[in-house]
């Protein structure tokens, strides 16, 4: 350098060389690097040393080249040894891995003149041979691995030893070509060893011309191998060494990067660039696993995602990236798509890939997973691996930090907003603000996509939304939203358990209410609500992620729930007390208003007035119930529609919300969603679907009885609250004790009218015993005081056992007298009289009781009229209208018919006694015994005309004469029955006395004395009855007379049948004298057999067992028939003539029995008039269906003292012409018992002196 310092030191060694081959040359440079070194090889040097050098290096240098030139190669040829120095030194020199292997398969090509030449090294598992310098080969071989236990190379591995290969080499030996043999004619395989292990092949290869390698070729390759291994694991080492400095000084720049911030996301971000940029990817990927689902969520891609490194979540054990979570190990995958764990995602490309993952491990737990790509044929190494490890590392420790410091700050954030809950719920009581400010606060502090505040209506059957967040938490309000307690929902199981309810995943939790306006909730949480015990409500929190909900956010959200839930009971008991004042006042204003007046009509009125002064309404309406027939009627009502007003004035109890509400007793709420609601009637739809779109209906009640119902509806979309309802409510039960008092005022009032009107009535009623009077005055309170224009009234008749219509008003008044109803069998009045209960039909046509009598009827009242246990009649009021009467309508009519029956069952005693008194007059006066009363002093009072007739005295002259002066009582021996004895009138009887007449003429009597007795059976006078005993004596004399008439009868023929047979028994007479005694026995036989025969006939008369066998009876014939026979037994005794000869009708009769009465007839006429006279028979029709015949006779005629007797059994009329005449008195008696057997009639006519007419009639047959 100083003596030629324009002469470069490879100049001066190339002009050496080219004048003393074997010069040994040794170059000082200053550029101590390895090309400089390979520069160096090249021109020859053995050796070179690099500045600064000290003369001592330089001595060292010299006499290492002198000792290996004379020790190891001085055999060798000069231009042979000379490079292997070179390459020694150079070996030595060299610590780069990648310049070494160049370095050494150059220096083998320059010194041994080798065509080609490769370095093969084994990877650090011993499996696999990788290519990483070569000579002579194509661009292809560098980078390539072959497996360690196959092919020249393996065996050379294996053996240990170097192998050779030549033509005299057995080409079908198992060996295959392996690398740098194709084409090749000598070839060479060193196995290369450092420290006692085998760390690769060094292949040396000559084409066919060149020489083969001669032993000193392969003596020096194998001294070079020691070298080149150690020189190779020494730059292994190196690179090992400054590898892991490189990391280190790598992962102290990371550290210092990621350590500026706590951001989780920024530092996940600056891991993965630095994770790209050292090891050197195409792609990095980081994965944090969410350990409750076991999910890898994606949260770092650089670039876009492939189909290995998907931008989705992978679950655990899912693909190479959830294997590696899974096992926890790293992985090295190269040609990725070769792999069957690899995911394979729509849409991603497939192509070759490879894949770098290892696991980000925390206290010995995975908590995610770093992976890198690389696309194509760049595949990764083990120093990869190792170097991704590290940084995992020091990525889990970042992780760990920035979620301690957010977990940190989200707790003080949790914490603040906890304290500023508390701060809300001690400083307000505003409950609608402190729930909006909670569920926001929420929200924003802990990041949550959803919040809201559910508290329990006051049936605790809903959790109703109070408060939530965002738009869809305010239309969730709009639509009131509710679930049901213990049916539906996460929400609807806390309240109804009282306990927490998380649900991580919502899909898999069965719980969970899917919410159309939250469709992004991944998980949710409630929280109960609990004050004292009691459930009032639950927080609902909802995140969009899965898994959302720490246990330090759990804590935190209880202790506000709890926090609230207290803060929420003090604001609903601060407004409880406020609205309890308002409501106070509220009441009293409405007591104040309805107490005012006891008008019906003022008070409603006011009191709806009232009601829309505190409550925010548009339209009410108050309904009053008629009880009696089930119907609300619209009385007073606000803001309503002439249409609305028309169509639902009345409403019967149970129909639509108003009927439910009276019927229930229980306020009804309706709204606009519920218009097809079967809640609702026809009428109320058709109001709610125009302009109403909530109602509420409370009823008006007092002690369980229901006066009607408040109805209060709003045109805008506000739903009544519960708190309103209750309003109503105490609003609804003052309005309905006013309602109550004026109607127990107009009550009252009307009662005392009603007793006003009855009291008249009852003095009418009792001033008139005349029963159409009193039915007529009954009709006119109904009419006049009481406002039935159409009643009437019907009494019993119990003979017919019907109710006869006797009085009626109104349109009922052309029925009277012309209606008869069955009692118990025809219509309402039927049903009342026999069952004996009132009975209000509202509606007539829909009671099968009702028989139409009247058209037009729409309601009836019908009353039994009792008395006692009797019913007197029914009174009945009926009118057009259908419901047209009512209870009160039916208490009065019970009171009128009450008072009426008593009235109407006096007047009809009253007649009944005036009746009874007429009866027993015309009895008294009519009857054939003399009646006589007499006082306690035996003084006349009265005596009947028969009385009269037998004692002679008229009544007027008689009433107050001593009795024994009327009526001059004696015995048959003369001894006076009037006595002291007499006057205690305990009853006495006479069979058989003699009374003297007013003019001396004495008649036989029956006299009895009996007592009158009058209040507590004292005797107030007596009565005598006297019977004419003149005829039962003249009766008694013809019994006697008959006995001896029977007896003469029976003793005269038996008398002279028991002679002729004696006569006939003792005396021998002749045979005509024998005959004749015994025709004398026969005549007296047939005689006695005829009178047995007449008392039979009587007999069965008298006794009903004669039989008549009725037919057509043509009388003409038969009376023809009956004289012929007459006539020849009479043998022209008398003259027979007959008058009306000329055709006559049927008779219906019996032919036998009419010729037994001709024959009589005929028999009687004959024997009671002379020999020669006419008896004439007369048949003629009458004016009505009889048939007439008589039969006269010329004889003396017969007395009219007679005629009553004549037909009467055993009367014979005492005279000469009788006494010459035979009979017993029989025969008239068995002719009329005949005629009215056959419905005819028989009498006589007669005069004395002028004969006699017997007549009887016979029924006519109809055609």
């Amino acid at each position: 350098d100083l003596m030629l310092p324009d002469i470069g030191g490879f100049e001066i060694l190339r002009i050496a060389r080219e004048h003393a081959p074997s010069t040994a040359g040794i170059i000082i440079t200053s550029h101590g690097t390895m090309e400089r070194a390979l520069e160096c090889i090249r021109v020859g040097a053995q050796g070179f040393l690099e500045k600064p050098s000290t003369p001592g290096d330089l001595i060292i240098a010299v006499q290492d080249v002198l000792e290996r030139k004379q020790s190891l190669y001085e055999d060798l040829r000069p231009e042979v040894w000379m490079p292997i120095l070179g390459i020694i030194d150079a070996l030595k020199s060299e610590i780069d891995l990648d310049r070494l292997s160049r370095l050494i398969v150059e220096t083998i090509k320059f010194g041994f003149r080798a065509d080609r030449i490769s370095l093969m090294l084994l990877d650090d598992e011993g499996e696999r041979l990788s290519v990483v310098a070569a000579i002579g080969l194509s661009d292809e071989v560098i980078g390539a691995t072959y497996r360690a236990e196959e092919g020249v190379a393996g065996r050379a591995l294996q053996v240990g030893d170097p192998i050779t290969l030549s033509t005299d080499v057995d080409l079908d030996s198992p060996v295959p070509d392996e690398v740098g043999q194709v084409d090749a004619f000598w070839a060479v395989y060193l196995p290369l060893q450092a420290r006692g292990q085998v760390i690769g092949v060094l292949n040396v290869s000559r084409l066919p011309g060149s020489p083969a390698f001669g032993q000193n070729d392969l003596q020096l390759l194998s001294t070079l191998c020691s070298p080149i291994a150690t020189a190779i694991e020494n730059a292994r080492l190196y690179a090992e060494s400054r590898q892991q400095a490189d990391e280190l000084i790598a992962l102290w720049h990371i550290g210092q990067d990621i350590s500026s911030t706590l951001d989780q996301q920024t530092v996940l971000e600056r891991i993965a660039r630095w994770a790209r940029q050292l090891i050197g990817s195409d792609g990095a990927a980081l994965y944090l696993l969410d350990s409750k689902v076991d999910i890898l969520q994606p949260v770092v891609l650089l670039p876009p995602p492939t189909a290995k490194m998907p931008q989705t979540p992978i679950r655990v054990g899912e693909g190479i990236i959830g294997w590696v979570a899974q096992t926890g190990v790293g992985e090295i995958v190269n040609h990725a798509e070769l792999d069957p764990r690899v995911m394979r995602i729509p849409g991603t490309l497939e192509e070759a890939e490879s894949l770098l993952c290892v696991p980000i491990l925390s206290r010995g737990k995975v908590i995610g997973v770093m992976s890198l790509n690389r696309l194509g044929d760049h595949l990764f190494r083990d120093g990869d691996l190792h170097l991704l490890g590290r940084i995992a590392y020091q990525a889990a420790i970042a992780i760990e930090n920035a979620r301690l410091y957010e977990e940190a700050q989200r707790r003080a954030t949790q914490l603040a907003a906890a304290a500023e809950v508390s701060r809300d719920a001690i400083s307000t009581l505003d409950m609608g603000q402190l729930l909006t400010n909670t569920v926001n606060l929420i929200r924003d502090r802990f990041g949550f996509y959803h919040a809201g505040v559910f508290l329990v209506d006051d049936a605790g059957e809903y959790a109703v939304l109070q408060a939530a967040t965002g738009e869809a938490g305010q239309k969730m309000l709009e639509q009131q939203h509710k679930l049901k307690i213990g049916e539906v929902g996460i929400v609807g199981y806390v309240t109804a358990r009282g306990e927490p309810r998380i649900a991580l995943d919502v899909g898999q939790d069965a719980v969970h209410f899917d919410n159309p306006l939250l469709p992004s909730t991944r998980s949710e949480m409630a929280l109960p609500l609990t004050v004292r015990g009691r459930v009032i409500g639950a927080l609902d929190v909802q995140s969009a992620k899965e898994a959302a909900f720490s246990d330090e956010a759990v804590a935190t959200l209880q202790t506000m729930a709890d926090q609230l839930a207290i803060a929420i009971e003090n604001a609903r008991l601060y407004e409880e007390e406020r609205r309890r004042a308002e409501e106070l006042a509220t009441l009293n204003a409405i007591t104040e208003t309805v107490s005012r007046s006891l008008d019906l009509d003022t008070i409603l009125d006011d009191a709806l007035n009232k009601v829309f002064e505190v409550i925010d309404a548009d339209v009410g309406g108050i309904y009053l119930l008629d009880e009696g027939n089930d119907e609300l009627t619209l009385i007073a009502h606000c803001g309503l529609s002439e249409s609305f007003f028309k169509n639902i004035k009345r409403l019967k109890v149970g129909e639509g919300a108003v009927g439910q509400t009276a019927q229930s007793v229980r306020p009804v709420l309706v709204d606009s969603r519920t218009v097809e609601d079967e809640l609702l009637a026809e009428a109320e739809r058709v109001a709610l679907g125009e302009d109403i779109h909530s109602e509420v209906n409370v009823p008006l009640s007092t002690r369980g009885r229901v006066h009607g119902v408040l109805r209060i509806a709003r045109h805008h979309e506000q739903p009544f609250t519960s708190r309103e309802v209750e309003l109503l409510t105490a609003i609804g039960n003052q309005i309905a004790v006013a309602i109550e008092n004026a109607q127990l005022y107009k009550k009252a009032t009307e009662r005392m009218k009603e007793a006003t009107a009855l009291h008249r009535m009852s003095g009418t009623l009792m001033r008139t015993l005349n029963l159409d009077q009193l039915l007529e005055s009954t009709l006119a309170v109904l009419q006049r005081s009481f406002g039935y224009p159409h009643c009437a009234i019907l009494l019993v008749d119990e003979k017919r056992e019907e109710l006869r219509i006797e009085a009626a008003r109104g349109y009922l008044r052309d029925t009277v007298g012309k209606l008869g109803i069955k009692i118990g069998q025809e219509g309402i009045v039927g049903w009342v009289a026999a069952n004996r209960t009132p009975l209000n039909v509202p509606d007539t046509t829909q009671d099968d009781r009702y028989v139409e009598k009247v058209k037009g009827i729409g309601s009836e009242i019908a009353v039994p009229m009792l008395v006692g246990e009797k019913l007197v009649g029914v009174l009945d009021v009926q009118s057009t209208e259908v419901n047209a009467f009512g209870e009160d309508d039916l208490r009065s009519l019970s009171s009128i018919a009450a008072q009426a029956a008593i009235a109407i069952e006096r007047a009809q005693l009253y007649a009944a006694t005036l009746a009874e008194r007429n009866r027993t007059e015309r009895i008294v006066t009519n009857i054939a015994d003399g009646v006589i009363t007499v006082d306690r002093e035996l003084r006349v009072l009265s005596l009947n005309p028969a009385a009269e007739q037998m004692t002679g005295w008229q009544g007027a002259e008689a009433i107050g004469c001593p009795c024994a002066e009327v009526l001059s009582l004696t015995s048959e021996s003369g001894e006076s029955l009037w006595n002291e004895s007499r006057k205690e009138l305990s009853g006495y009887n006479f069979p058989r006395a003699r009374i003297v007449r007013k003019d001396g003429r004495p008649i036989y009597v029956s006299a009895s004395l009996a007592p009158l007795l009058g209040p507590a059976d004292q005797v107030m006078g007596g009565v005598i009855a006297i019977r004419d005993c003149s005829a039962d004596m003249e009766l008694d004399r013809i019994k006697s007379e008959m006995v001896t008439m029977v007896s003469h009868e029976l003793r005269s023929p038996l008398a002279n049948m028991q002679t002729a047979m004696e006569l006939v028994l003792t005396s021998d007479f002749e045979e005509d004298l024998q005959r004749e005694m015994l025709n004398l026995v026969r005549s007296q036989c047939a005689r006695l057999a005829s009178f047995v025969e007449e008392l039979l006939d009587v007999s069965q008369l008298e006794a009903g067992q004669i039989a008549t066998r009725w037919e057509p009876v043509t009388l003409w014939p038969l009376i023809q028939r009956v004289v012929n026979t007459f006539e020849a037994t009479e043998q022209g005794a008398h003259r027979f003539q007959f008058i009306g000869q000329g055709e006559l009708p049927f008779a219906w009769a019996d032919p036998r029995k009419v010729e037994m009465i001709l024959t009589n007839l005929l028999q009687n006429a004959a024997n009671y008039s002379p020999e020669g006279s006419t008896i004439t028979i007369e048949a003629k029709t009458t004016d009505n269906t009889d048939i007439m015949v008589s039969v006269s006779d010329e004889g003396e005629g017969i007395a009219h003292e007679h005629q009553e007797q004549l037909f009467q059994p055993y009367y014979r009329i005492g005279n000469s012409r009788s006494e010459k005449v035979p009979g017993r008195g029989l025969g008239l008696y068995i002719v009329k018992k005949l005629v009215e057997m056959q419905g005819g009639r028989i009498w006589v006519e007669s005069e004395v002196g002028k004969g006699s007419h017997f007549i009887f009639t016979l029924p006519r047959m109809e055609e």
